[in-house]
């Protein structure tokens, strides 16, 4: 699995460093990342708000619907 991680914080680092540890994760990407983010993931330099970028960079990564925890709560169950 392809996996992009947006961010450039140490939650996102500490994401990362967990991911690697799947067997089901065979690239990392992070945008628009640092430094130290560099070492475990391949940093991309794209306009994290920009979707269309970041689906023409990495075709292949599924961009689920987000929705807020407050939204989850409140949809009616179907």
């Amino acid at each position: 699995m392809k996996i992009l991680m947006i961010g450039s914080g140490g939650r996102e680092h500490a994401l990362i460093k967990k991911l690697l540890e799947s067997p089901k994760c065979e690239k990392l990407y992070c945008a628009p990342g640092n430094g130290g983010i560099s070492r475990d993931a391949e940093t991309v330099a794209i306009n994290v708000m920009d979707n269309w970028k970041r689906q023409a960079s990495a075709p292949s990564v599924r961009t689920p619907t987000l929705r807020s925890s407050r939204q989850a709560r409140c949809s009616p169950r179907t």
